[in-house]
């Protein structure tokens, strides 16, 4: 007896209803609507979408129509140019990756007036390959070049008057641009909102000062390991950008409390600092952001070797959205300043407390009564934290992350005989 067989009588069927039930054709979703269909895949992983667009034509043909990212191969852009906008109508974003062996041609680059987002992002290509893509890409809003080593500040001043209209750019790990580029960028795109010029490290206070000048819709910059730079790029940035809410200032180590005290006034909409090794900075640079910087959320202040319990208190008191803070080698702050943050950021998500040497059992204890979201905690080098200290918030929280102490792993042991002997 076969199974439908089986599942006829069961259910009191007749050998000819059975039969029937046999006998029709198992439905698949190329019969369904399209509308159904497309809802279907919207719930589908990508590597499911994939499988099934393959195996189905019906279902491939749905898939390139609602394809909004389209990634390439370099050596395959001049054939996938032309044939972008018959086969793949939605796409808006195009990601290029490996080495362009060979240049385009002038007709490569038909039919892509229709992406507004381009990833070239460690891509090796020519100049002349990349003038002709950035030229058919008139709507182009993002542009991604991000470790395109090789990029020159003349092919940048070039990319600059072919998109005047760029809202985003990325070109972090360019080493080789100098002020000469980003000035010329911020005179012609001063419609830009997000910058990342990142290790870019020969520019000087002269390329930051023109974004300050033209670029007053900008709010996020990045100047991670630009270390030439001073005080002035800071206060220019914080007298001309006030819609700034992400910055990051990592290893610019020339800058002192003064800057921040400018930019804390002036950018008073920071929701996210990245202020990391910049050793110069302490108490003054911290009371400045707790008192015009109510909002942030995201604040790494690693390295600050001057910074005390005065200034991290005043911004336990004054921030109390911080979601995420890292206070690594901050190795002069106490239980004093970490039972503050504790009891006035109850939201903290993230907490990085690696090389603070004079913390005790006793931060470990506010945190663990106050913070019930905590979901990371770094305790590397806390040699004054006990395992029984770790074990107790472990056991509050079991499902937090905790790294860099010996008792993260072997903390309900401890507990368990510590429970036992008592």
């Amino acid at each position: 007896m076969n199974f439908i067989s089986g599942i006829g009588r069961v259910f009191g069927l007749s050998a000819a209803a059975s039969s029937v039930a046999r006998s029709r054709p198992t439905p698949s979703l190329s019969d369904l609507p399209d509308e159904i269909a497309e809802q279907v895949m919207d719930h589908l992983e990508t590597c499911s979408r994939q499988s099934l667009g393959t195996s189905n034509r019906a279902l491939s043909d749905i898939l390139r129509q609602r394809t909004r990212v389209l990634c390439v191969r370099a050596d395959d852009l001049g054939f996938v140019l032309d044939r972008i906008e018959s086969r793949f109508p939605s796409v808006d974003s195009l990601k290029v990756t490996g080495v362009l062996r060979r240049p385009l041609r002038m007709d490569d680059a038909c039919g892509v007036a229709q992406i507004r987002v381009l990833d070239l992002s460690r891509c090796v290509i020519d100049d002349a390959s990349l003038l002709r893509l950035a030229e058919r890409v008139p709507k182009i809003t993002d542009l991604n070049l991000r470790y395109s080593c090789n990029l020159t500040d003349a092919l940048v001043i070039k990319l600059a008057d072919t998109c005047a209209n760029l809202v985003s750019l990325d070109l972090s790990g360019c080493t080789r641009l100098t002020e000469a580029s980003i000035t010329h960028l911020a005179k012609t795109c001063t419609r830009l909102g997000q910058l990342d010029l990142g290790d870019c490290r020969d520019l000087r206070d002269s390329g930051i000062l023109p974004l300050a000048q033209h670029c007053h819709e900008l709010t996020s910059l990045a100047l991670r390991w630009c270390w030439q730079l001073t005080d002035l790029a800071v206060a220019g940035l914080a007298h001309a950008c006030a819609k700034l809410e992400s910055l990051d200032l990592c290893g610019c180590n020339e800058i002192t409390d003064d800057a921040i005290v400018s930019l804390a006034q002036g950018c008073s909409r920071l929701t996210k600092l990245d202020l990391s090794y910049c050793w110069s900075l302490g108490d003054t640079a911290a009371t400045a952001l707790a008192n015009h910087c109510p909002n942030v959320q995201a604040l790494n202040l690693c390295n600050w070797l001057r910074l005390t319990d005065a200034g991290l208190i005043a911004i336990a008191e004054k921030c109390s959205r911080l979601t995420s803070i890292d206070l690594s080698d901050c190795a002069l702050l106490s239980d004093r300043s970490l039972i503050a943050l504790a009891q006035h950021c109850q939201g903290l998500e993230s907490l990085n407390l690696s090389g603070c040497e004079n913390l005790t059992d006793s931060s470990i204890q506010a945190l663990s009564r106050h913070c019930p979201q905590l979901k990371f905690l770094d305790l590397t080098g806390c040699h004054r934290i006990s395992n029984l200290g770790v074990a107790g918030i472990l056991m509050r929280r079991p499902a937090m992350e905790i790294t860099g102490h010996a008792a993260a792993t072997g903390a309900f042991d401890e507990w368990d005989h510590h429970c036992t002997i008592s």
